[in-house]
């Protein structure tokens, strides 16, 4: 904040002095130790509500003020990367959808889309050797029935049966 007030008056020509009133209770001094400064002013004597003028507390101040400034550089910093991701992730939507609207890709987007329903089934019943739950979850995500395979071949494993 002082930063910020100093830059405005340097600017309105007036560069000046600031001068901030802080409290030991205030959040950024309780959140960054107080504690020890207040038993500090108090072992040497100051009594509450006095006004507390020390190198020591200013360096304290500006250290807290420093923390505060990197962790919502941090935020923001996080708060890109995540805004980064949502628009590829947009752009990949927004493609599909401009290909289905206009018929563009249509038949490779749903052949794609089909063999990773396959691949995932085949990989999803890899260890379970379940011909029944296969055949079932077959049905249930693609409407019909498993074909060219056989239980036979389903329960030896041979995985690349399954997948063509």
């Amino acid at each position: 904040v002082d930063r910020q007030l100093r830059g405005r008056a340097g600017r309105q020509g007036d560069p000046g002095t600031s001068q901030f009133f802080v409290s030991l209770e205030d959040d950024l001094m309780r959140l960054f130790g107080s504690e020890r400064i207040a038993s500090l002013m108090d072992k040497m004597g100051h009594k509450d509500g006095e006004v507390l003028q020390h190198s020591m507390i200013t360096k304290s101040i500006e250290r807290a003020q420093k923390k505060v400034e990197e962790n919502n550089f941090g935020i923001r910093k996080r708060l890109l990367e995540y805004d980064d991701v949502m628009n590829s992730q947009r752009d990949v939507i927004y493609k599909r959808r401009n290909h289905a609207l206009f018929g563009d890709r249509l038949a490779i987007d749903i052949d794609n889309a089909m063999y990773d329903v396959c691949a995932d089934t085949a990989t999803k019943f890899e260890d379970n050797r379940d011909f029944g739950a296969f055949k079932l979850d077959v049905m249930m995500h693609l409407a019909m029935e498993p074909q060219g395979i056989t239980a036979e071949d389903f329960e030896k494993g041979d995985l690349a049966a399954i997948r063509s």
